[in-house]
């Protein structure tokens, strides 16, 4: 993860906060029928009424097929509840288990599943909804406003611009935990995150992040306010001997890979989010393809400095450190800079550019 969003207190979140209510008095009540007036709270039920065949009728439903069930199934679903609510905790430890669909009583997850798939497809469902809670573009003109927070680029991969707060439409948002599989995340703002089209649509798709195959995994909270992006390193590490000749092209000549470490040090969290996204092998992709305008950019400026009487070494400090204060706001930020890194760290990389020089 480049960076870690800033959570964004916003009006959208009282349609979640509704939903759970609505859950939590189920449990506690218990009832033969649907009553709007113990299950929801007072505000909410003009907007449910307004809604009656996709909210009403589907709450209605949920009530009785949840007294139909077991004792034993009951609590099933809540232990679903309870667990799946702390996103934070689900995201950063493995023994927390999350409960899937799958793991629900027949007689009931089908038509949670359904109906809470529905509750962010359809949102905001009617106008009371919509003006009581905003809509998505709204959250997401509030969450990218630079006096919310610095986010000009997707946190997930850094390759690519996420669309500004004054933008007519916004970036998808991604359940970062898949909506698909879990049930009571779908309209969770804390598992709800602005992401570039690349990075959701063609690498992530339908991942369960929460795990690899039967293996639960660690992976990175996007809300995460410990987060330090400056201990976040993506290197270059070359895996053979070479004798540099073309630096235009050295990456293809020689065979080489991206080490990923926070501070300093190997991260579960950092696996996991290699292979949800992809990271090394999209980083590969686009330093191959970058690498000569990269370089050649980088000799125009060496002979502009040597021109002013610049040392190499102050040239260097320079490029390093223009690098480093692109890597959270421009595309190809994170890449520019491991590969800058990687240049200098050739041994005779000044005899060399100045041999390009001449």
């Amino acid at each position: 993860m480049i960076y870690a969003y800033k959570h964004l207190t916003h009006r959208i979140e009282k349609f979640n906060a509704n939903i759970f209510h609505f859950f939590e008095q189920l449990f506690a009540n218990d009832l033969a029928a649907y009553d709007e007036n113990v299950l929801l709270e007072v505000a909410f039920i003009p907007i449910v009424n307004r809604s009656s065949v996709s909210l009403k009728n589907n709450l209605a439903a949920i009530t009785t097929a949840y007294h139909d069930l077991s004792t034993a199934e009951k609590l099933q679903v809540q232990q679903a509840f309870t667990a799946n609510a702390d996103i934070k905790n689900l995201c950063g430890d493995i023994t927390a288990l999350p409960v899937k669909y799958d793991a629900l009583p027949d007689g009931i997850k089908n038509l949670l599943k359904t109906f809470l798939t529905k509750l962010w497809e359809d949102f905001p469902l009617n106008d009371l909804l919509e003006a009581d809670c905003g809509t998505v573009q709204d959250h997401f003109s509030c969450f990218v406003a630079a006096t919310h927070q610095r986010a000009l680029i997707c946190p997930f991969c850094g390759l690519n611009k996420l669309k500004t707060s004054e933008s007519v439409n916004r970036d998808a948002y991604d359940h970062y935990i898949p909506k698909a599989y879990y049930p009571f995340i779908s309209i969770n703002f804390k598992n709800l995150f602005p992401i570039c089209h690349e990075c959701n649509s063609d690498e992530k798709k339908t991942t369960d992040t929460l795990y690899k195959g039967a293996d639960r995994r660690q992976v990175f909270y996007p809300l995460d306010t410990t987060y330090q992006c400056d201990q976040l390193s993506i290197t270059i590490t070359p895996t053979e001997q070479y004798n540099p000749v073309n630096f235009k092209t050295l990456l293809y000549d020689i065979n080489w890979s991206y080490t990923i470490s926070l501070a300093g040090n190997a991260d579960p969290r950092l696996t996991s989010w290699d292979e949800i996204f992809h990271i090394k092998r999209r980083y590969t992709e686009n330093v191959l393809r970058y690498q000569t305008e990269w370089y050649d950019e980088l000799v125009m400026r060496y002979k502009r400095e040597l021109n002013k009487g610049t040392s190499f070494v102050a040239f260097m400090n320079e490029i390093i450190e223009d690098a480093e204060y692109q890597k959270l706001i421009s595309p190809f930020g994170m890449l520019r800079h491991s590969y800058f890194e990687f240049l200098f760290s050739i041994p005779d990389f000044e005899v060399k550019l100045n041999e390009a020089l001449a």
